[in-house]
């Protein structure tokens, strides 16, 4: 447990860093669990075994999932399946090999990743933050670096040729008649 009062750097870096592992240790059992439940969710939906445990032929997967012991959202046990098929059924990989990658990530590129490409893609998503591999996928011929920017203004800028974003400063909003100082009083 981190003290509420560190009294040195040192023992906030200490802390810092304990916390941090922690939190890694804890997404890498999270994503290694995701990836067990992905398997589960595959035979159970594939098997049709659901139909025993909701005890009605006439049921689905999606009657399975929603029963008060699992409630799970459908989306997410198709996400998990998708995965399980795409990378440990079809391109052979093996689970350990993926269980510290992004869940969600892997799910976005099943679309794109193939026996030519997947250990690209893995290496990517081992080692790029989650917005550069976006930006791989939006934009696969496409470096930032050597683009002539064609900035397009939303809430965000981003260029059209290349999909760099760069988001603006947020400016605060004027209210008339609000005080400039938190201690004056309203008029």
């Amino acid at each position: 447990m981190v003290k509420k009062h560190l009294d040195s750097t040192k023992e906030k870096s200490e802390a810092a860093f304990d916390l941090h592992k922690e939190i890694t240790n804890l997404i890498s059992y999270t994503q290694s669990v995701r990836l067990i439940l992905a398997e589960k969710l595959y035979t159970m939906k594939e098997s049709k075994l659901y139909k025993f445990i909701t005890g009605d032929e006439r049921s689905s997967f999606y009657d399975y999932i929603a029963i008060p012991e699992v409630q799970f959202r459908y989306n997410n046990a198709l996400k998990y399946i998708a995965i399980y098929r795409k990378y440990v059924l079809e391109l052979k990989k093996n689970p350990r090999e993926l269980q510290s990658l992004d869940t969600m990530m892997l799910y976005r590129l099943c679309s794109v990743v193939n026996e030519k490409n997947v250990e690209e893609w893995l290496e990517r998503l081992k080692t790029l933050p989650r917005s550069e591999v976006y930006h791989f996928l939006r934009f696969p011929d496409k470096d930032p670096d050597d683009c002539r920017h064609d900035w397009t203004v939303k809430k965000r800028k981003m260029c059209s040729k290349c999909g760099e974003v760069v988001f603006p400063h947020p400016k605060k909003p004027k209210v008339a008649n609000w005080p400039s100082h938190p201690l004056t009083p309203l008029p």
